[in-house]
C-alpha cells in the first residue's frame, strides 16, 4: 500500500516539476524574443543600418554642394530607375547615392524633393525610422493606388484626426480605410482621381470630408454607416457617384451634389435624417429608386428642370 502511495506521490511531484519547467521555459523564451533580447538586437541593428543610410545621404549632398554652388537639396529625387536635381535628369538611381544599401531594404528607401522617405509595412522599423528623423511611407501604393492596410493611419495627426493622402495616389482602394476609428477629417486631393468601393464605409469617428476638384469617381458604400460624418464637401468634377454612398450617415447636415454628375443612383442619401435641404443641379437627369428614402428631416428640395425621370420609391 506504501508503495503505490509513494508512486503516486512521485508522480504528482513529476507532473508538477514539468509543469514548472515549461513556465520556466516560457519565460526564458518572451526574454528572448519580442521586446527581449532578440528583440533588441534586431532594433540595434537595424537603426545601424538606417544610420548608414542617412550618413550617405548626407554625405552625397555634401558632395554636390562641393561640386556645384548652385545645387539644390530640395530638388534632389531618385528611386529604383531615376535621379534629378536643380530640375535636371542625371546617371544613376538611388543606389548611386546609397551605395552600401543592405539589400534586406534595396527596395525600401526613395528619395522626394530632398527628403529621404522610408517605406514599410512593419511598424516596428515605421517607429524605428521616426526616432532616427526620417520620414516614412507606411502605404502600399501599387500603380497608384493606395491598398488597404493596418498602417494606413501611420501618418494621421493623432490631435486633429486629419490624414494627408500622397501626391502619388491616383485612386483610393477599395475598403482602404474601412472601419478604421481615430480619422476625423480628410482632404482628397486632386491627384486622386477615383475613391474606391467602402473606402471609408463604417467609420465611427470620420466627420468632415473634403474632395477637391480633379477627382471624378466615387465608388459604391463609399461613405455608408458613417455615424459621425457632418459635412462633405464634393468637388464638381465627379461625375460618377456609386449607389448607397452616403446611406445612413445620420448626423450628415451638409453636402452638395456636382453639377457635372448626371443620375443620383440608388439610396445615395437614405436613412440620412439630419439632412434638413437639398439642391439638386441643373444637368442631373434622373434620380433613381431610394434615393432618399428614410431621410425624414428634408423640408427642401429643388428639383431642376432637367431631371426627366423620378423613380416611385425615390422618397
Amino acid at each position: 500500500m506504501r508503495n503505490i502511495r509513494d508512486r503516486g506521490i512521485t508522480l504528482i511531484v513529476l507532473v508538477i516539476t514539468i509543469i514548472i519547467l515549461l513556465i520556466l521555459a516560457g519565460i526564458s523564451i518572451s526574454s528572448l524574443t519580442g521586446s527581449g533580447l532578440f528583440g533588441k538586437a534586431n532594433e540595434a541593428k537595424v537603426k545601424s543600418i538606417f544610420s548608414g543610410v542617412k550618413e550617405e545621404f548626407e554625405l552625397y549632398k555634401m558632395s554636390k554642394f562641393a561640386e556645384d554652388i548652385n545645387f539644390e537639396s530640395g530638388t534632389l529625387n531618385a528611386g529604383k530607375e531615376n535621379l534629378s536635381y536643380n530640375g535636371k535628369v542625371q546617371e544613376g538611381n538611388i543606389y548611386s547615392i546609397l551605395r552600401n544599401l543592405n539589400k534586406e531594404y534595396e527596395n525600401s528607401f526613395e528619395i522626394i524633393k530632398g527628403e529621404l522617405i522610408f517605406s514599410s509595412q512593419d511598424k516596428d522599423e515605421l517607429e524605428w525610422a521616426l526616432e532616427m528623423g526620417m520620414k516614412i511611407n507606411p502605404y502600399i501604393i501599387i500603380d497608384g493606388e493606395l491598398m488597404s492596410s493596418d498602417t494606413n493611419l501611420m501618418l494621421m495627426d493623432e490631435n486633429t484626426g486629419t490624414i494627408v493622402i500622397p501626391e502619388n495616389v491616383t485612386k483610393i482602394g477599395a475598403g482602404a480605410f474601412r472601419d478604421v476609428i481615430g480619422l476625423r477629417t480628410i482632404v482628397i486631393p486632386k491627384t486622386v482621381k477615383e475613391i474606391g468601393d467602402n473606402a471609408f464605409s463604417g467609420n465611427p469617428t470620420l466627420e468632415n470630408v473634403t474632395i477637391e476638384e480633379g477627382v471624378e469617381k466615387i465608388g459604391a458604400y463609399a461613405f455608408q454607416d458613417c455615424s459621425n460624418l457632418e459635412r462633405i464637401h464634393m468637388a464638381d468634377s465627379i461625375s460618377v457617384v456609386g449607389q448607397y454612398c452616403f446611406q445612413n450617415c445620420k448626423k450628415l447636415v451638409e453636402i452638395n451634389i456636382p453639377v457635372s454628375l448626371k443620375v443620383i443612383p440608388l439610396r445615395m442619401l437614405s436613412t440620412c435624417t439630419s439632412l434638413t435641404e437639398i439642391n439638386i443641379p441643373e444637368g442631373i437627369t434622373e434620380i433613381q429608386d431610394l434615393a432618399f428614402e428614410s431621410s425624414i428631416n428634408i423640408k427642401t428640395i429643388i428639383i431642376p428642370s432637367t431631371v426627366t425621370k423620378i423613380l416611385r420609391s425615390t422618397f
